[in-house]
């Protein structure tokens, strides 16, 4: 696993070390100041690896990093059930790993993965979400051990038992013994314990004081055993190097997170002080193209503050941009002395005061012991110097006292208020602005122009001191010490200006306006330099024999002869940073140039940022920007809008012959230019491919003969196909510029760039979109699904073939209840599942089959898996009941009371109730006749049978309004229908139901048959999604019998008619696999009391509350006579409606649940509008009420209507 960073190399390995110095010094008296710096590198420490070694290893209790949370242990799925983030990690590796072209040695392990997340190889989500993780472990180094006073033991071989301490010994600033009357040695105890995956580590906190006047330069670690023996770590005999040259102030440092405002401290040893005092934050900003943030620097010079002691302080303010300021690290860097690699995570949001101390000195640095006189020591004589105004201020001069306005401040661009006040950290604070003031001795305000309501006032009002320098006037109450910009506007006015401004030409450029940047591919490759004092004019001398000149981030200038490609104008108002040595001009801004262009430069530099496109017979060419209406000299257009080489180019345009060009022609085919591969599919070219380490181009165009185009990529690698896939576009041929491995002098494409050439005589191919077919043989879509951990989802019988598709595989696997594809190129069959195969989303699953260019196959470990459509729906039933006195005994012959025969099935009785509804809709309202027309799909027995006839007649013999029969499946030569035979007791009540079928079941093909039929679409025309007859308007209702099926059916729908069609499917019989994702599918989803009471559920609150199904809008669950409750989607508390039968008067209960289905099919389904869901339960639990009160359905809607207390809202548009 590799960590990114920029430019990006891979994470090393170390484990050298026994243990880690982890260091922190205080200063005496009251200077205690954090003190810790590292000099040069040894052969141990510090070294390179020390932070990649915190963080592979420390990996939980005592300073854990945290690295290996998500992935520890292997099983872990921290990101989703079924994916497994160590799984994830090594094929994130491997794909990085993958694009490595042995032959010419390029490529490899480089997080190069990262920039490459669109590709078609590179789907799911796991790549993108290991790089997101381990992006905040980034650093511009991730090599250097931040130190925060520990000493480190690896106690894996050696038990902490066996360690009775540690003893420091170091050595004085000079290098001798001499450390003051508390001596040079100091005992260490354990304080914590860390541990990694294979290793303890035990954590040895230091707290000490060291004199100022020896100071510190180097020490040992002795470790001292229980035993009585001890071994001592000198670092390999150059004991372990310290500096107190120059350290950062923790304490008086700060960070506001939210808005990365810095102020940086530094102390610098007094002999030191003369010396420049610098700066470099290393912080990250986002990419575009790239979930892993960019590294980017900053360098910042620190201003002198006071003298305390033997030390004086330094600081800086500025503000981190990204967003990501807590991630940044610090250097503070003191001539050739730095205390490095200061984490930003360590600061707190406010700066404390600063130390006072009279007394100033300078430590004497000598190799001899120092004495009692070797330091000189200065006594600061009370009163400090006279306190005076400075009236220039590096580029600014004193205005004089200002007053603030009543309610509002003179400056408002920015402000810092902290107790180290002083001229020049306000200066550094307001860099950029036109004015910028101190106040109230500690207070800074910037801004570009005063406010209205200011005015001068006398200068004795500004007579408070600067709290962080006593000679330097900071102001007054409410009175501003006001400086103002000297700087001048080049290049048009010597007046100075009151706020930066456009120039529109330098030397010899004009401006050309804002243009984008990005970090892959520079807009201006051609030279670079970067610099504080960075202005347009000191930008155009750089850039005088390049074309091109712009200025970025304020302090950026870059310089080329041709803008890339992809580089393109931006609002002007996205260049507004002011340029570092010149307030009053703009300098682009991240990454955004502020672009000139030189003024006499022709049409011919603009030849790489031309894209040529395509328009029937015409050709159009469009410029990044204007040029000159000359032909360009190198370069013509076909009438094809390609172009192609000019017989009167240049000599400097012609490549030279001993470097690889670009062929024009190889025959039959022509050179398109250069192309991306796709990125919504693995391939631009899908039809077929190869790879030799010995590839030309004639070589590509003899293997793709017969096809009308071909393209060469990544030096090695060939493609055929008749079309490009929609997702491929035009790329810069610079970006096809790597030489053919079987011919260096010319170009075979680059990484996921394509070199192209196309047969015009052969007809294009319009590629087929893929798709998941509805079926395939005799199986249906199951779902995507994750392959287990140390095993196959399905693990009957395998194969793999290059010409793998859904049907072949369907074949292969008759006789088996499932099947999968999986890579493009192999089948799986099973009877069953692997509990361990979790669901995965669909899109997770797109990978192309290797023999089907418009199907899917699965993925990397992920199976489209599929189901027989051998078990089908639910069909109506003849139902007979019985009535009998009692249970019958075994053998027992009993005469039964009564005998009933009825049409049954849940559908049909739902059918029946809302065909009531809508024939008594007249009496609710006056209404145009309803439009609704109602039909049943299910299977029937022969369509002249006395059973079909009777079922039929049961919704009468001229039934208004009709119900559509059109579509059942009338099975010929099956006389009797599904039937069931109910015994019920007399004197219990209680019921015995027998079931009987004959009638072969519904499969998923007739089903598909039958929605096309029914929306007025072929056959052929299935498969791809569309509204047929409106699909919004149909809603379809299912039993959810047979699970497997019927989701199947449901998933046929959502495929064929599109998103927008209304599904509810019955949750009903216990102990049935699958009716949760029955649930899932659906929009309305009805749970029965008998099968929540399966699940656990006590109530049917618990069972909504418990289920949530992802899609549903609205689910239900009846619970008998404690009436219904109904919840919606994201809401987190049920509503319920109790049923009430008067006197407990009971008659028959059959056919009350699919009453109350079809009560809220009327309102949902048909038009009329409740006022509330409330009503809508309540409509339905008082209606299946009043079912159960009577035998049958007979007048159930018009007594329904005529004694409902929630009145229905009628909508004549629904």
């Amino acid at each position: 696993i590799c960590a990114c960073s920029t430019p990006v190399s891979p994470i090393l390995h170390h484990r050298g070390r026994e243990f880690a110095k982890v260091v922190t010094m205080k200063l005496q008296a009251a200077l205690l100041v954090a003190l810790l710096g590292l000099t040069t590198a040894d052969p141990t420490w510090p070294a390179e690896t020390d932070e990649l070694e915190e963080i592979m290893f420390q990996t939980t209790s005592t300073r854990s990093r945290k690295f290996a949370d998500s992935v520890s242990p292997c099983t872990n799925q921290a990101s989703g059930p079924g994916r497994h983030n160590a799984a994830e990690w090594l094929r994130t590796a491997f794909h990085d790993m993958a694009t490595a072209n042995t032959a010419r040695g390029t490529g490899g392990i480089d997080a190069s993965l990262q920039y490459e997340l669109n590709n078609g190889e590179n789907t799911g989500p796991g790549f993108g979400t290991t790089l997101t993780f381990m992006s905040p472990y980034m650093t511009k180094k991730s090599s250097v051990i931040e130190l925060t006073g520990f000493i480190r033991i690896r106690t894996t071989n050696a038990p902490l038992t066996s360690i009775a301490g540690l003893t420091i010994d170091y050595k004085a600033r000079n290098g001798d013994n001499d450390c003051g009357s508390s001596g040079c040695s100091f005992p260490l105890t354990v304080q914590g314990v860390g541990r990694g995956l294979d290793d303890s580590f035990a954590w040895f906190p230091i707290a000490r004081n060291v004199p100022l006047a020896s100071g510190i330069s180097s020490f040992t670690v002795t470790e001292r055993r229980t035993d009585g023996t001890s071994t001592v770590y000198d670092n390999n005999g150059a004991s372990y190097p310290i500096q107190d040259a120059v350290f950062l102030q923790r304490y008086q440092s700060c960070l506001l997170q939210s808005s990365g405002v810095t102020t940086l401290t530094a102390a610098v040893r007094n002999d030191r002080a003369e010396l420049p005092v610098r700066a470099i934050i290393s912080y990250k900003t986002t990419q575009t193209g790239s979930v892993v943030p960019a590294l980017n620097t900053l360098t910042l010079d620190l201003t002198r503050g006071p003298c305390i002691g033997p030390y004086t302080l330094f600081s800086v303010s500025t503000t981190i941009p990204g967003g990501r300021s807590v991630e940044a690290t610090f250097d503070i860097l003191s001539g050739d002395r730095v205390d490095a690699f200061k984490k930003a995570n360590i600061l707190g949001g406010t700066c404390q005061s600063r130390p006072v101390s009279n007394v100033c000195s300078t430590p004497a640095i000598t190799s001899a012991v120092p004495s009692a006189t070797s330091t000189t020591m200065t006594t600061i004589s009370s009163p400090t110097p006279s306190i005076y105004r400075r009236q220039t201020m590096g580029p600014y001069t004193l205005v004089s006292c200002w007053s603030e306005p009543p309610a509002a401040r003179a400056l408002t661009g920015a402000s810092f208020a902290y107790d180290g006040m002083t001229l020049e950290s306000c200066l550094s604070n307001c860099t950029g602005f036109n004015y910028w003031g101190t106040e109230y001795g500690r207070e800074c305000y910037c801004g570009d122009a005063l406010h209205s309501g200011s005015a001068a006032a006398p200068l004795a009002d500004c007579g408070m001191p600067c709290s962080g320098d006593g000679t330097q006037y900071c102001g007054g109450g409410n009175r501003i010490e006001l400086y103002r910009t000297t700087a001048t506007k080049t290049s048009t006015s010597t007046t100075a200006a009151a706020g930066p401004t456009r120039v529109p030409s330098v030397g010899g450029f004009v401006r050309v306006g804002c243009q984008t940047d990005n970090t892959g591919a520079r807009a201006l490759s051609g030279a670079t330099t970067a610099g504080d004092d960075m202005t347009l004019d000191k930008c155009a001398a750089f850039c005088s024999a390049f074309t091109y000149f712009g200025t970025e981030y304020g302090r950026e200038c870059w310089c080329g002869n041709a803008l890339d490609s992809l580089s393109s104008p931006a609002p002007v108002e996205e260049c507004n940073m002011r340029c570092a040595g010149n307030p009053l001009q703009f300098c682009g801004d991240g990454n955004r140039l502020e672009l000139y262009r030189a003024s006499a430069a022709s049409s011919a530099t603009l030849a790489s940022s031309t894209t040529a496109t395509t328009g029937g017979a015409e050709s159009s060419v469009r410029l990044s920007e204007a040029t000159s209406s000359a032909a360009p000299p190198s370069s013509l257009l076909s009438s094809s809008g390609r172009a192609v080489s000019s017989p009167s180019a240049s000599s400097s345009s012609t490549p030279s012959p001993t470097g690889p060009a670009p062929v024009p022609t190889v025959s039959p085919f022509t050179l398109v230019g250069c192309q991306t591969e796709a990125t919504s599919v693995p391939r631009a070219l899908s039809a077929k491919s190869t790879t030799s380490n010995s590839m030309t181009l004639a070589d590509c165009a003899a293997f793709c003969t017969g096809y009308r185009y071909f393209g060469t990529e990544y030096a090695a690698e060939c493609y055929c196909g008749n079309s490009l896939h929609a997702s491929s576009s035009v790329a810069p041929l610079d970006d096809c510029a790597m030489p053919c491995a079987g011919d260096p002098l010319t170009h075979c494409g680059g990484p996921n760039r394509l070199t192209l050439y196309e047969d015009p005589a052969r007809a294009s191919t319009p590629p087929r979109e893929p798709r998941r077919p509805a079926f395939a043989g005799d199986f249906v879509w199951f779902g995507c699904r994750t392959e287990p951990t140390g095993a196959r989802a399905l693990s009957g019988k395998e194969r793999a073939a290059d010409d793998m598709a859904n049907e072949s595989c369907a074949a292969f696997c008759e006789g088996f209840a499932m099947f999968g594809t999986e890579y493009g190129r192999e089948c799986f069959c099973g009877d069953e599942l692997h509990a361990g195969a979790a669901g995965a989303p669909e899109e997770q699953c797109s990978m192309l089959c290797a023999g089907a260019d418009d199907e899917f196959c699965g993925n990397g470990n992920r199976l489209s898996a599929r189901t027989s459509s051998s078990p089908g729906r639910r069909r109506i039933a003849d139902r007979t009941s019985d009535s009998v006195p009692r249970y019958p005994q075994e053998d027992e012959k009993l005469r039964a009371t009564g005998l009933q025969v009825r049409r049954g099935g849940n559908c049909p009785n739902s059918l029946q109730v809302l065909q009531q509804f809508l024939a008594a809709e007249g009496a609710l309202a006056s209404l145009p006749a309803s439009e609704t027309q109602l039909h049943l799909v299910s299977p029937l027995p022969q369509r002249d049978s006395p059973a079909t006839e009777q079922i039929l007649a049961s919704f009468g013999r001229d039934p208004s309004p009709p119900i559509d029969f059109d579509h059942c499946l009338f099975r010929t030569g099956h006389m009797t229908p599904a039937s069931c035979y109910v015994l019920r007791s007399a004197a219990t009540g209680s019921r015995t139901i027998v079931n009987n079928n004959t009638l072969p079941d519904m499969t998923v093909r007739e089903f598909t048959a039958i929605v096309g039929a029914m929306t007025g679409r072929a056959a052929g025309e299935l498969g791809h999604a569309g509204t047929g007859r409106n699909a919004s308007r149909w809603w379809w209702h299912f039993e959810g019998r047979e699970p497997a099926t019927t989701l199947a059916c449901m998933r046929v729908l959502r495929q064929e008619l599109g998103e927008s069609v209304q599904i509810s499917v019955e949750v009903e019989k216990p102990g049935r696999e699958g009716l949760r994702a029955l649930a899932a599918e659906a929009d309305v989803a009805f749970f029965s009391k008998s099968w929540a009471e399966d699940c656990g559920y006590t109530s049917s609150e618990a069972c909504l509350l418990g289920e949530r199904p992802a899609r549903a809008f609205l689910a239900f669950c009846t619970w008998g006579a404690a009436g219904a409750a109904s919840l919606s989607l994201g809401e987190d508390a049920c509503i319920h409606h109790p049923a009430r039968v008067p006197n407990g008067d009971v008659v028959d209960t059959v056919g009350a649940g699919d009453t109350f289905i079809a009560c809220v099919l009327y309102g949902l389904a048909h038009r009329c509008v409740w006022l509330n869901r409330e009503a809508v339960l309540g409509f339905a639990v008082d209606t299946a009420t009043l079912k159960v009160q009577r035998e049958g359905f007979d007048g159930l809607a018009t007594d329904a209507l005529a004694n409902s207390k929630h009145q229905l809202h009628p909508d004549s548009s629904r």
